[in-house]
């Protein structure tokens, strides 16, 4: 009941593990190269899987028990309010418009629109999990950003496409389930600290 209101989760997969005998069709450099910023910037320990990030910051609770998420408000400050506006969806032509208002800030601002893939499955024939077949949710498969544009109202920022899973060199894209978006997500951050400002989402279909 808390989906897209007060959790929106993404799944990113990294591609540093490809060489112990498998390739993840779904990871990509950048999103390895993501987390180590992380960690260049203090927010994170180590680079490690599962690594989990809330709220911009490692988060080690997954490891306990029982598994429980912290409570989610506990900023004291307003957020903002975060809109999504898309036109022409799952199109070539497709527009997305990020409009985010409510917090004044003097950091430059950029908007993160990542489209999410369900339901995605893949044999593994090599490494630790091979002969099993894995199933993921809110996989990554397209990542964007833009700067924003200062209006008297608030920000806004325009993304042409939201992508979908690419072939990449030496990648095998052999896997059963969709590989276009099927939920969007953004959220906004200052221009060099990954915490989220604020955050939505929701289906596409």
């Amino acid at each position: 009941p808390l989906l897209w209101s007060s959790v929106v989760p993404l799944s990113f997969h990294v591609d540093y593990w490809d060489e112990l005998g498998w390739v993840d069709p779904l990871a990509r450099a950048a999103f390895s190269e993501r987390q180590r910023a992380y960690q260049r910037i203090g927010y994170a320990n180590a680079v490690y899987t599962p690594g989990f990030f809330l709220n911009g910051r490692e988060w080690r609770g997954f490891f306990g028990s029982p598994r429980q998420l912290p409570d989610p408000f506990t900023d004291t400050e307003k957020p903002g309010v975060l809109s999504i506006r898309l036109e022409h969806q799952n199109g070539p032509g497709d527009t997305i418009t990020v409009f985010f208002e409510g917090r004044e800030t003097t950091a430059a601002l950029v908007a993160h629109v990542a489209g999410l893939g369900f339901d995605i499955k893949h044999q593994i024939r090599r490494g630790e999990n091979a002969g099993r077949t894995l199933t993921h949710d809110f996989v990554v498969l397209s990542h964007q950003t833009r700067r924003a544009v200062r209006s008297a109202d608030g920000y806004t920022f325009t993304i042409e496409g939201l992508g979908q899973l690419q072939s990449a060199e030496g990648r095998n894209l052999h896997i059963q389930g969709a590989t276009q978006a099927s939920a969007i997500v953004a959220w906004v951050t200052a221009l060099r600290d990954p915490t989220p400002l604020q955050a939505t989402g929701g289906w596409l279909r």
